[in-house]
């Protein structure tokens, strides 16, 4: 069987009576056999490495490299400190550009993420403004039927009925259209989008945006 090593890096301290930030540790049996021969398991506590600073790579050695690649790989300022480590190790310059390459994919990906999302959103704004129009030239509906029949008896019925009908629905349409813009510039001020946009695509100016 081969001799297998199970390294573990630490973002905390472990031993704090050894201060090397390598630690390694043999397993034993329950009957107290060792297994030093086969598994060997290896602590790295990085912020023993950490609190080295600024040291030279080259006065480092190979664990210490690699513990201070993991703390600054992802750190945009300290990237020129990285190139020195990766000039020092080979591994480590292997490492960086998979990193890169991921981080490239990464940023490819949530581009990707964020247009899937803008047209989610989009698409549950227009389902959402339907919905409130389809509801509004219901109520509009009603209460011009409602003031209708007022109306007729007043009028005549038949006449009454007709001419309030027709006046409902024309106001149901007006109301239902006006409260769906407002619903949907309210929704959209509640996502951050800015109120220029939102003018834009509700016809509402920006004084009655920043009012709602």
């Amino acid at each position: 069987m081969p001799h297998v090593y199970q390294i573990s890096l630490l973002n905390f301290i472990f031993d704090k009576d050894d201060k090397a930030a390598e630690g390694c540790y043999c397993m034993r049996k329950r009957n107290g056999h060792l297994l030093s021969g086969i598994l060997t398991v290896i602590f790295l506590e990085l912020p023993k490495i950490d609190a080295l600073g600024d040291v030279p790579p080259e006065s480092l050695n190979s664990e210490q490299k690699w513990c201070k690649f993991f703390l600054d790989a992802d750190n945009p300022d300290r990237q020129e400190y990285v190139r020195k480590l990766a000039a020092e190790e080979g591994g480590i310059m292997e490492a960086k550009e998979t990193l890169d390459r991921i981080s490239t994919d990464w940023v490819l990906w949530k581009r990707e993420f964020d247009r899937d999302i803008i047209e989610s959103d989009r698409n549950t704004e227009l389902a959402y403004r339907q919905e409130q129009q389809e509801k509004g030239l219901e109520n509009a509906l009603k209460k011009g039927m409602q003031q209708g029949l007022e109306r007729g008896m007043e009028q005549g019925l038949e006449q009454g009925m007709q001419k309030g009908i027709q006046q409902g629905i024309s106001q149901g349409k007006q109301e239902g259209a006006q409260l769906a813009k407002r619903e949907d510039a309210r929704n959209m001020k509640k996502a951050d989008i800015p109120a220029a946009v939102i003018a834009q695509c509700t016809g509402l100016s920006e004084d009655e945006i920043a009012a709602l």
